[in-house]
C-alpha cells in the first residue's frame, strides 16, 4: 500500500508540475480530485495497518465518506456550473439569430 502513496504523490506533483491540460480550471479540478484519491487511499491505510477500536474504525470510516462526499460534491458543482455556462451561451446564440431573420 505503500507504493499507492508514493505513486499518488507522484501524480500529484506530476499534475501541479506540468499542468497537462489546456485550461487552468481543468488542471485545478485534477489536483483536487488526486488529493481526494491520496487522503481516501491514507484512510484505508489506517484501517489495514493500525488495529484500532470499532469505534475509531467507525469514525475513520465516516471520515471516508465525508472525503468522498466531499470530491462528489465539488465535482458536481464544476459539471453543472460548465453546463449553465453552455447553456447561457447557446440561448445567447439562439437569440442572436433570431434577431438577424
Amino acid at each position: 500500500m505503500t507504493q499507492f502513496t508514493v505513486l499518488s504523490l507522484l501524480s500529484i506533483m506530476y499534475l501541479v508540475k506540468v499542468q497537462p491540460k489546456e485550461q487552468t480550471a481543468s488542471n485545478q479540478l485534477e489536483i483536487f480530485n488526486e488529493i481526494c484519491v491520496y487522503l481516501c487511499g491514507l484512510h484505508v491505510l489506517l484501517f489495514l495497518m493500525i488495529s484500532l477500536t470499532p469505534s475509531t474504525l467507525q469514525g475513520i470510516g465516516w471520515s471516508l465518506c465525508f472525503c468522498l462526499c466531499f470530491n462528489i460534491a465539488v465535482n458536481m458543482f464544476v459539471i453543472g456550473k460548465g453546463i449553465i455556462r453552455d447553456i447561457k451561451k447557446w440561448c445567447k446564440k439562439k437569440g442572436e439569430k433570431k434577431s438577424e431573420a
